[in-house]
């Protein structure tokens, strides 16, 4: 039986690396698990995988881009539960018709990745680093 001593939180865990990185915390840490996607459906399905290993798991909608909704969560999520692991990876998913147009155009995601960094790094040093006394961020 694992040890279940970390609260973690995953963005973009409604599918691919997300998806396998909360099922993968799930099985083998993960006391409380806060996960996020955009897609409800799969949400859904994401939170009882995780909920079959045993973790207590959090998931919510949420838009990665709107910083006040992101640094909400993440508050919300540290207050149930002291963070000790954020995964950044949510990212844009498009059908598969599109993959040419991503690829001639690769500078026009490049911003939309780095915001999102942006943001949750903000959203961590707003709510969490501040829980944890003599923690430096260099």
């Amino acid at each position: 039986m694992p040890t279940r001593n970390l609260n973690i939180l995953i963005t973009g865990a409604t599918s691919g690396i997300g998806e396998a990185l909360a099922v993968y915390y799930a099985k083998t840490s993960a006391k409380n698990l806060f996960i996020c996607g955009r897609n409800p459906e799969r949400l859904k399905i994401v939170e009882n995988k995780c909920r079959n290993f045993g973790s207590v798991v959090y998931g919510k909608i949420v838009d990665v881009t709107d910083k006040e909704t992101l640094s909400a969560w993440i508050s919300e999520c540290n207050n149930i539960a002291k963070l000790n692991l954020v995964i950044a990876n949510a990212g844009i998913g498009m059908p598969n018709e599109n993959i040419c147009m991503l690829m001639s155009a690769p500078i026009l995601f490049f911003p939309f990745s780095l915001l999102r960094n942006v943001s949750l790094l903000t959203s961590l040093l707003r709510n969490v680093v501040r829980s944890y006394p003599g923690f430096l961020l260099s």
